[in-house]
């Protein structure tokens, strides 16, 4: 929508600057008063426009602002991290068959580890 009403006021700038040439080179008096009307008639135009686009920019801006302001506010929570439990564990790997496992090879490797 912007863009559309950026385009719009470049086109009457554009226009604007014909007619003040036009006007400018006009031969008469009458023809120049002519073009001069129409100049204000076109840099109204372009006026409004530019207060709609400004108004438009200012409902961008406070859309920005209003998605902006949540983020802002979780950014400041705080995360507390807390043990709410312990659990101790003993593996009995002492039998022949449980030896063979890999779950008691892997927590004797962590025991032998946590002695060194």
């Amino acid at each position: 929508m912007q863009l559309g009403l950026k385009q719009e006021i470049k086109e009457f700038d554009r226009e604007i600057k014909e007619v003040r040439r036009s006007a400018a080179t006009a031969p008469t008096l009458e023809e120049k008063l002519s073009w001069q009307k129409k100049q204000r008639e076109l840099e109204g135009k372009r006026s409004k426009l530019r207060r709609e686009l400004f108004a438009r920019q200012d409902e961008v801006e406070a859309q920005r602002d209003d998605l902006i302001s949540p983020l802002e506010v979780q950014l400041q929570q705080r995360v507390e991290e807390r043990t709410p439990f312990a659990v101790e564990w003993e593996m009995l790997c002492g039998s022949p068959l449980s030896r063979r496992t890999s779950l008691c090879s892997l927590a004797r490797a962590i025991v032998q580890r946590q002695r060194e």
